[in-house]
């Protein structure tokens, strides 16, 4: 999260709205992250596997309707 509104988004997170794992950056950190990730946009969701290598660039958000299905296919558990 980049947001400028740090007190907002910390309420946020701590009332559970955001729900999942929730990370913040400063401008520094989101310029190394867009860099490295090729992030255009907010939220962006990766599917990385247990090796850290970067499966899926461009994952579906963790709400869409067999989730569980999609990240086992492209985790190669199904």
């Amino acid at each position: 999260n980049v947001d400028r509104e740090n007190e907002l988004w910390n309420q946020a997170v701590r009332s559970g709205l955001l729900g999942g794992i929730q990370l913040r950056a400063d401008a520094d950190d989101f310029t190394a992250l867009s860099d490295n990730f090729q992030l255009l946009n907010m939220p962006r969701y990766l599917l990385i596997d247990r090796q850290g290598n970067i499966v899926e660039a461009f994952a579906p958000p963790p709400d869409q309707r067999d989730i569980k299905d999609w990240i086992d296919k492209h985790l190669g558990n199904s």
